[in-house]
C-alpha cells in the first residue's frame, strides 16, 4: 500500500464499509432478543448470550489483532475479516435452532474483533501523519455512529421483514465489500515474523468462556448445580494457568505486570463494572418493553435512541471537558447519573410511561459517556511510557471480557428474582442491583482517584526547576504574525545583544526530542489545524485501544511536538540568555522572571508585499497563505497554551512593524532588554 498511485479514498472507503456493518452488529441483537426468545422458546439467561457471548469472543481477539496486523497483510486480513463475518452472518439467517444461532454470533465476532480496529491501520500506512486527522475523524463518526444506530435499525427490520432479514442485509453488505476488496484492494509484503503464543490464546478463551458459562448457567440451574461449578472451576484454573503463563513469557500476549500499578488496578475494575451495568440494561430492556409491554421492536429501538445518540456524539465533548478538569469529577458526575437513573428503572412497572422510561435511560447513558472514557484514560495515564500499548490492550480485554461476566451476572439476579415474583419483578431487581454496585462504585471512586495535593505541589516544583536558576538571563520570546518580519526582527536583536538565536535550530533539537523526522516537524510544529481537531475526536470515541495499536505512545503526533518543544525550549532557556523564535515559548516561559515576551504585527499590504518577495508566493494566492498561517498559529496556540494569540495582555511588548520599521522595532527591543538588565 505504499504505492503511491493507489487510490486512498476508495481504499479507506471499503475497509470502512466493513467496519461499519461489524459496529453494526454489536448491537442488533438487543432490540430483535424478545422475538428470538419467543421463536427459540428460551430465557433471558439463554438470549443474552447472543450479545455477551458476541462481546466475549471480540475480547479474547483483542490481544491477537496486534500479532494478526503484523503478520499479514491488510487486504488478506480484509478478506479473512469480511469472509468470516459473511458465514457467521449467513449461518444466523438460516439458524434451525439458538444453538447454531450462538455459533454463528461466535464466527461473526472472530470477524468484527478484527475488522474493527483494520481502519486505523490502514489509513497509518496510507496517509502521512499530517493527513490522518481528517480521514480518522471519518473513521471514528462511522464506527460511532453504527453502535447507536443499531437498535433502532434492528427494530424496525424485525417488525417489518422479520429479525432474519437483518441477517440477509448484513450477508448482502459483507459479500459487497468481499467483491470490493478482491477487485479493488491492492497488496502489501507483510511487516512482522512475530510468534503468537497458541497455549495462552487456548487457555484464555477456555477460561473467559467457563467463567461466563458458569454464570449464566447460575440462573438456570442454581449454583450447585454441576453445569454451573463445573465451568466456574474450569475457568477459574485456565485463568491462573493463563496468568501464571503471561507471567513468564519474555513477550506475553497481555502483560499483566501493569496490575501492580494501583490507578490502573483500581480503574480497571470501576470499568468492569460500568461496562457490565450498560450491557445488562441494553439487554433487559427491550424484554421489558416487548414481552411485558407488548409493543413493537421499532418501539423498543426508538426509546433507545436518543441515549444511544448521546453516547456516539457526546463523547467529544466529554473529551474536552476531560482535558481541562480532569477525570475525578467527570467519572463522579458519570457514576451519579448512572446509578440515580438506573435507580429509578427499578421502580417502572406496566404503567410507567414511554416518554419516563426514554429520559431515564437517556440520562443512564449521559453517565455512560462521563464515565467510561475518564477511567480509561485515568487509568492508562498511570501507566509507565513504554507499557502504554500493553496497558490499553490489556484494559480492553478486561473491560470486554469483564463487562460480559457482570452483564451476564445481572441478567442472573433478574432470572432468579423473577421465578418467584414474575418477569417484571425479576426486571426490578436487576435494576436495583446494578444501582447498588454503581453507587458502591461511586464511594470507592470518591475515596481513591481524589487528587493528591501532594502530586499538584510536585508538579509545580517539576515546573519550576525546569526553569533557569539564573534569574539575569534574558530569554526574549517573539510571536509573530505570518510576514510580518518577525524572524529578520529576532535574528537582529541577537546579533545586537550577542546572544544565541533559535528558530529553525530548533527543528533537529525537537525531532530528536520526540523521535519524529525533521522534515515532519519542520511542517507541523506550528500547523495545528482542524483536522488535528478530527483527530482527537476520533482518538475520544473510537476507543482507546484502537487509537494506540498504532500510534506512538498515547499521544498524538501534534501532542508529542509540543511536549518535544517545551522541553527543548526550558532546556535552551536555562543555558543563558537566547532568543527564541514562536513555537509557545512566551507560555512555556510565562513563570520566569526574565523572559521578555514580545508579539510583532503589521498591515496586510506590507505582509502580501514581504510573503510575495521572500516566500515566493504568487500574489493570487498571499491572501489564503496568510490566512492559513495565521488561523494555524492561533488555533496551535489556543489549543496548548488556553490564551489568544496575538492578545495585548499576554505579552510585555507588541509591535507594529510596518508603522516602526524592522530597524526601530530592534532598536526598541535591545533598549528594553539593557533598561531590564
Amino acid at each position: 500500500m505504499k504505492n503511491k498511485n493507489v487510490n486512498k479514498k476508495l481504499i479507506i472507503g471499503i475497509i470502512i464499509v466493513g467496519a461499519f456493518i461489524s459496529s453494526l452488529n454489536q448491537t442488533v441483537m438487543t432490540a430483535s432478543l424478545p422475538r428470538i426468545m419467543t421463536e427459540f422458546g428460551i430465557t433471558a439467561s439463554v438470549g443474552q448470550w447472543l450479545t455477551t457471548g458476541y462481546l466475549l469472543v471480540m475480547g479474547i481477539m483483542i490481544p491477537c489483532t496486534g500479532y494478526l496486523m503484523e503478520h499479514f497483510s491488510s487486504r488478506k486480513l480484509y478478506l479473512i475479516s469480511v469472509s468470516l463475518f459473511f458465514i457467521g452472518c449467513a449461518a444466523a439467517a438460516f439458524s434451525p435452532n439458538i444453538y447454531l444461532l450462538l455459533l454463528a454470533r461466535v464466527v461473526q465476532a472472530l470477524g468484527a474483533g478484527i475488522l474493527l480496529p483494520l481502519p486505523q491501520v490502514v489509513a497509518f500506512r496510507l496517509y502521512r501523519p499530517e493527513e490522518r486527522g481528517t480521514i480518522m475523524g471519518i473513521v471514528g463518526l462511522t464506527t460511532g455512529f453504527a453502535p447507536a444506530f443499531g437498535p433502532t435499525f434492528a427494530g424496525w427490520i424485525a417488525d417489518s421483514f422479520g429479525w432474519r432479514s437483518i441477517f440477509y442485509i448484513m450477508c448482502a453488505l459483507a459479500a459487497l465489500s468481499i467483491v470490493l476488496g478482491i477487485v479493488k484492494l491492492p497488496e502489501e509484503e507483510k511487516h512482522s515474523e512475530g510468534k503468537l503464543d497458541i497455549l495462552s490464546v487456548i487457555l484464555s478463551t477456555i477460561g473467559f468462556c467457563g467463567l461466563l458459562t458458569g454464570v449464566s448457567n447460575q440462573g438456570i440451574y442454581g449454583f450447585f448445580s454441576p453445569v454451573v461449578f463445573g465451568p466456574l472451576a474450569v475457568g477459574i484454573l485456565c485463568i491462573v494457568l493463563f496468568s501464571l503463563r503471561q507471567l513468564k513469557l519474555p513477550s506475553p500476549l497481555l502483560e499483566l505486570r501493569i496490575f501492580q500499578n494501583r490507578n490502573f488496578t483500581l480503574g480497571t475494575v470501576l470499568l468492569i463494572f460500568a461496562y457490565g451495568s450498560m450491557l445488562s440494561v441494553s439487554t433487559l430492556l427491550p424484554i421489558y418493553i416487548q414481552n411485558l409491554r407488548h409493543y413493537s421492536a421499532t418501539v423498543s429501538g426508538l426509546v433507545m435512541l436518543p441515549g444511544a445518540l448521546f453516547l456516539a456524539l457526546l463523547n467529544p465533548l466529554c473529551g474536552r471537558i476531560l482535558d481541562k478538569r480532569g477525570p475525578y469529577l467527570l467519572s463522579l458526575a458519570g457514576l451519579v447519573l448512572l446509578g440515580g437513573a438506573t435507580f429509578g428503572l427499578s421502580f417502572i412497572g406496566i404503567d410507567t410511561p414511554l416518554a419516563t422510561v426514554v429520559i431515564l435511560y437517556a440520562f443512564r447513558t449521559l453517565g455512560v459517556v462521563a464515565l467510561l472514557q475518564p477511567l480509561q484514560t485515568w487509568a492508562v495515564n498511570s501507566v509507565e511510557s513504554k507499557f502504554i500499548s500493553h496497558g490499553t490492550a490489556l484494559m480492553n480485554t478486561v473491560r470486554q471480557v469483564g463487562g460480559s461476566i457482570i452483564s451476564a451476572l445481572l441478567v442472573t439476579v433478574m432470572s432468579v428474582s423473577a421465578r418467584d415474583n414474575g418477569d417484571m419483578k425479576g426486571i426490578e431487581t436487576s435494576f436495583l442491583v446494578t444501582s447498588i454496585l454503581v453507587f458502591l462504585s461511586l464511594a470507592v471512586s470518591a475515596v481513591l482517584m481524589r487528587p493528591k495535593k501532594s502530586a499538584e505541589e510536585s508538579r509545580e516544583k517539576e515546573s519550576a526547576a525546569a526553569l533557569p536558576e539564573d534569574s539575569s538571563h534574558i530569554i526574549i520570546t517573539i510571536a509573530r504574525e505570518y510576514g510580518s518580519g518577525g524572524r529578520e526582527i529576532g535574528l537582529k536583536v541577537a546579533q545586537a545583544l550577542k546572544i544565541p538565536f533559535y528558530d529553525r535550530e530548533l527543528i533537529a533539537m525537537e525531532a530528536r526530542e520526540c523521535g519524529l523526522s525533521s522534515d515532519y516537524v519542520e511542517s507541523t510544529e506550528e500547523g495545528l489545524s482542524l483536522r488535528d481537531t478530527a483527530w482527537n475526536w476520533a482518538a475520544q470515541s473510537y476507543g482507546a485501544f484502537e487509537t494506540h495499536l498504532f500510534a506512538t505512545g498515547n499521544l498524538s503526533e501534534a501532542d508529542r511536538l509540543f511536549q518535544a518543544q517545551r522541553q527543548v525550549i526550558r532546556q535552551i532557556a536555562r543555558e543563558g540568555s537566547c532568543v527564541i523564535i514562536g513555537r509557545c515559548a512566551d507560555y512555556i516561559l510565562k513563570d520566569y522572571p526574565g523572559c521578555l515576551r514580545i508579539f510583532i504585527r503589521s498591515d496586510p499590504g506590507q505582509r502580501r508585499q514581504r510573503i510575495q518577495t521572500e516566500y515566493k508566493i504568487p500574489p493570487e494566492k498571499t491572501d489564503a497563505v496568510m490566512k492559513q498561517k495565521d488561523s494555524e498559529r492561533a488555533f496551535h496556540h489556543k489549543r496548548y497554551t488556553g490564551q489568544t494569540w496575538g492578545a495585548p495582555s499576554n505579552y510585555h511588548i507588541v509591535l507594529n512593524s510596518s508603522l516602526l520599521g524592522i530597524d526601530r522595532c530592534v532598536r526598541l527591543i535591545v533598549e528594553s532588554v539593557r533598561t531590564v538588565k
